[in-house]
């Protein structure tokens, strides 16, 4: 068999092809979704109240983006 390649081939189904539409399907809402978290952490002020972690970390009230360590916090 010198010089001979095996060639692969690609078969799709139909189970293939409805597993990658559910997905599509779930994906792009899901995608939106956290998207629209991010841009409201993204243009968040950060000006209201701070909660604290167990784990001394800042969390924004307002859009619950993690700010860090606490220390800064405390110091304003």
């Amino acid at each position: 068999m010198e010089g001979k390649q095996m060639n692969t081939v690609f078969v799709w189904t139909i189970g293939d092809v409805v597993a990658i539409s559910v997905f599509l399907l779930m994906a792009i809402p899901v995608a939106f979704l956290y998207g629209k978290y991010l841009i409201k952490q993204a243009l968040c002020k950060h000006d209201g109240f701070v909660c604290e972690t167990s784990s001394c970390d800042a969390v924004c009230s307002d859009c619950g983006k993690n700010l860090g360590f606490i220390g800064p916090w405390r110091k304003l």
